[in-house]
Parts: C-alpha cells; structure tokens; sequence
C-alpha cells in the first residue's frame, strides 16, 4: 500500500499555440511599453484513474517507491496496492510582436496557459481480485492517495497564476533587433515564465510527498492488517 511517485515536471509542448501579429510599420519610435497584461489561465486536469491488477504482491514488493515503510526495512511485509501518482505541468503562451521601420521588433505575451494534470494508476495485488473485502479496503487506501495528489495540485493552481502575474507585471514586453532572433526570443520568453513558477514547483513537491507518506502510516497499516479477519 506505498505510495511511489513520478517527478513533477514542467513541460513547454513541442506545439505551443502562437498567435502572431501580421508584420506592420510604425513611423513612431519604438518604447516596447503600454501593452495590456496577458489574460493567465491556470486549469486543472484530474485524468481517468486507470487500475491494474495484473501484479502479484510479490512483484508489487519489488517496485521502488518513494514512501517509507513504518515497519522498517527489516520487518518482512505484504504489498496490497501500491498508486503510482504524478502532476504534470504543461505549459504554453501565446506570443505577439510587432516589427517597426528601424527593424526594431516588439514582442510580448498575449496570453499564458499553464495546465496541471493529475495522472494516477492504481496497483492491487492480482491475490485480491477474488477476495472483495481485501480489494475493496486495499482501493479505498489506494485512492487517498489519488485524492492528495487533486488536492494539491487545486491548492497550487491559484498559487502558480499568482506567481506568473507577478514576474510578468514588469516584464510583459521584450525588444529585440533582428527576426532572426525572434524563435529565440520566444524561447527565452517561455523560458521565463518557467522559472518564475519553478520555487512553487518543488514547493508542491515536497508538500504532496510529506502528504503520501503521513497516508503510510503504521496506524494505516495496523488498521488494514486487521481488517476482513486478517486475511491477505
């Protein structure tokens, strides 16, 4: 019944929506300012839980997990289920500039999307699929811990617009002086934002790690060995 999880990582997707603005000319001399804030969109997307019970406890036992038993290593235990949990952060931006007579080129954001998806596969035991009362109490372990990965991450959602918001206060705008470095710049813009929001990323980490293994405890385990007459 551990928990063992897949490294939160952030994600610029090889397909990033841009919206470009038609190349246009200004006699006026080019200050890069006065553009509107970008619209942020944080969402959150808890994904089908997916299950498989195709492993034995054996196998499940051999899995590396990042829980910690509160038996101790040296006490020989039974794996009943295990949830493999993971927040994927995927982020895109939509991008505008604008090319002035003197080849300046400004450019800033239009808008940020930043989706957090909870991805969860659920393990049980292949032993307990014919033994209901061991599944069903091994399930419902299990998806406490599905639902302190959707906690966290609505917790953070709000936290991470919060955080793009304020590095982009100041910063919206970017002035380059040659469309080759316009692909570049771009980069460097996502670039940005993704170190913005990278301290809340390991925050998240850390907070929904603590929560996984306060799930482990020997309380839990007491509980559940006792449970459907002690059977495994």
């Amino acid at each position: 019944m551990f928990f063992f999880d897949i490294d939160t990582t952030v994600v610029q997707p090889n397909s990033y929506y841009e919206y470009i603005v038609p190349v246009s000319y200004n006699k006026l001399k080019l200050t890069c300012n006065g553009k509107a804030p970008p619209k942020i969109i944080v969402n959150i997307k808890n994904r089908k839980i997916k299950y498989d019970t195709s492993k034995t406890s054996q196998q499940l036992g051999s899995f590396k997990i990042d829980t910690v038993s509160p038996y101790g290593a040296d006490v020989n235990t039974k794996v009943s289920g295990l949830t493999s949990g993971k927040i994927g952060v995927e982020l895109q931006a939509s991008v505008s500039y604008q090319t002035y007579k003197n080849g300046d080129i400004c450019m800033w954001y239009n808008e940020v999307f930043i989706n957090l998806r909870v991805d969860s596969l659920v393990y049980i035991a292949k032993e307990h699929k014919n033994n209901r009362c061991r599944y069903n109490k091994t399930l419902k372990h299990e998806l406490k811990h599905v639902s302190v990965d959707r906690r966290t991450a609505k917790e953070y959602a709000p936290k991470i617009r919060q955080a793009v918001k304020k590095a982009l206060k100041n910063k919206n705008t970017i002035k380059i002086r040659s469309k080759y470095n316009i692909e570049k710049a771009k980069k460097s813009m996502i670039s940005y934002i993704n170190k913005s929001i990278e301290p809340l990323i390991k925050s998240m980490s850390s907070k929904r790690r603590h929560r996984q293994q306060v799930i482990d405890s020997k309380r839990e385990y007491d509980l559940l060995s006792k449970q459907c007459g002690g059977k495994f």
